[in-house]
């Protein structure tokens, strides 16, 4: 779902702004090591299948202790939030023109379900069941100053909001 904004009294001025809900059902991915491992000490049957350990119990001490994490049909991911886009440009005398951009996204909700544990929201986190960092806030602002000669110069600023360990 979208809008669009380009009013008639602000000139080269446009905003717009997206809400995105996009869920994968039956994604192809491993539940990961960690959850392999906290499923199996809750009792998970499933989970526990998938420790291997070496000839003396242990997990870690030889590469005949493991577990075994293979891509899988199972689970889902789903994320829903909002892009904005907005822009801007002006002549600036008979110097040249600005611009100004702003492409930015708010994460409300980025929830993966690994398929053996429960539903875990991922939006402000990282991990070992998030993978990499999911800010709630990102944005990249650019400002250009073009001359008349063709000469130009930008300055932009790429921002990632705090994330903290799941």
């Amino acid at each position: 779902l979208g809008l669009v904004f380009q009013p008639s009294f602000l000139p080269n001025f446009s905003f717009s702004a997206d809400w995105f809900d996009i869920k994968i059902t039956d994604a192809i991915q491993g539940y990961g090591a960690d959850a392999i491992l906290t499923a199996c000490s809750s009792g998970n049957t499933t989970a526990c299948d998938l420790v291997n350990r070496d000839p003396a119990g242990s997990l870690w001490l030889t590469s005949g202790g493991y577990v075994s994490d293979l891509q899988t049909n199972v689970g889902s991911v789903q994320t829903r939030g909002i892009e904005i886009n907005s822009a801007y440009s002006r002549e600036i005398g008979t110097v040249g023109t600005l611009s100004l951009s702003l492409i930015g996204t708010y994460l409300d909700k980025y929830a993966t379900d690994n398929g053996l544990t429960e539903e875990y929201d991922c939006a402000g986190y990282y991990g070992p069941t998030c993978g990499g960092p999911a800010p709630k806030w990102r944005h990249k602002a650019r400002a250009t100053f073009n001359l008349k000669n063709g000469l130009g110069m930008s300055l932009a600023w790429r921002y990632f909001g705090a994330v903290d360990v799941e």
